[in-house]
């Protein structure tokens, strides 16, 4: 068998990787509800589309991180 390699991650990753898909998809939603008042609805939503997909990356990024926690494959720093 090869080594074995153990990754270490800090727990406030977890509430940065939440904070950060969180405030990306509500400015997603303002950016695309503001910009109807000036563009039509397709060119808004065009607009706060890579908002909202940087969102869903997030949020997909803490979920895998949390499911490596939780399986063993990554450690959470300060864990017991």
């Amino acid at each position: 068998m090869g080594p074995s390699v153990v990754a270490y991650m800090h727990r406030r990753r977890f509430v940065q990787l939440g904070l950060g898909a969180f405030l990306l998809a509500a400015a997603g939603f303002v950016v695309s509800g503001l910009s109807r008042l000036v563009v039509s609805r397709e060119t808004a939503m065009l607009l706060g589309a890579p908002l909202l997909l940087g969102g869903a990356l997030l949020a997909v990024a803490a979920f895998v991180l949390a499911v490596l926690a939780k399986t063993g494959v990554l450690k959470l720093d300060g864990a017991t």
